[in-house]
């Protein structure tokens, strides 16, 4: 299922491809709606918001198998340089997945709050569990148990740290210091850096996982406001 949210194709650079979060296993929630709603009232870009396969019922191979499919039926309706791919949280890992996968490259790429570590639910991610209002790692590893399954995380797509980048569109990321995967951010810092793509990166001082959605926040409307500037013109 696809959601299209207004917008005019002919406005801005045309299309965002918004993968929301969830851990794979959640349907979208208030944050995500009107954070999508803010990005079409800003750019004028029309936005597709798709519904991919969720776990338990799926597991991560099916689910990106999905998402792999759903943009090549929006390259049969857009050329690659007209979109712009965002994904929060497991919707970070799906859109990273997605790029490294494809050879039509999009005009760029927004990670927010991209899951790092998860594998590793290292003893430094659980002393950040208790300043992150958003995400813990009693959840990562629900996730793990009922959405990754048996995948393994080595070499896999899914998995930020394994990626290779170097064939990637301009990149703009966000992630917070009281979130549980900045334990391991600069891993993956080193990793996008190491791949060559263009890169702009922020740092939420004091703030949570995907804060970049809490649009009651200064910071996330401040953030907001350079996506949609990225989505209009992919400037890093």
């Amino acid at each position: 299922m696809e959601k299209v949210i207004g917008g005019k194709a002919e406005y801005a650079r045309g299309n965002t491809y918004f993968k929301r979060r969830g851990g794979g296993m959640m349907c979208p929630t208030k944050l995500h709606y009107r954070m999508a709603a803010r990005l079409v009232k800003n750019t004028g870009a029309r936005l597709y918001f798709p519904f991919y396969p969720l776990g338990p019922e799926a597991s991560i191979e099916e689910t990106l198998a999905w998402v792999y499919d759903f943009y090549e039926l929006l390259l049969k309706k857009h050329s690659s340089k007209s979109i712009t791919i965002i994904g929060d949280s497991a919707g970070a890992a799906l859109a990273a997945a997605l790029c490294a996968h494809t050879d039509a490259q999009p005009a760029g790429l927004v990670l927010i709050s991209p899951p790092v570590g998860i594998e590793k639910c290292s003893d430094k991610m659980r002393s950040l569990e208790k300043i992150d209002l958003m995400l813990s790692v009693k959840a990562t590893e629900i996730i793990k148990k009922h959405w990754l399954k048996n995948a393994s995380f080595d070499g896999a797509d899914f998995n930020t740290l394994e990626t290779d980048y170097s064939r990637f569109a301009p990149i703009l990321m966000y992630y917070g210091t009281n979130e549980i995967f900045y334990a391991h951010i600069d891993e993956l810092i080193d990793k996008i850096k190491a791949g060559g793509a263009a890169f702009e990166v922020h740092e939420g001082r004091g703030l949570c996982h995907d804060w970049v959605l809490i649009g009651i926040i200064p910071e996330s409307r401040e953030a907001t406001e350079r996506i949609c500037r990225f989505i209009k013109n992919a400037d890093i």
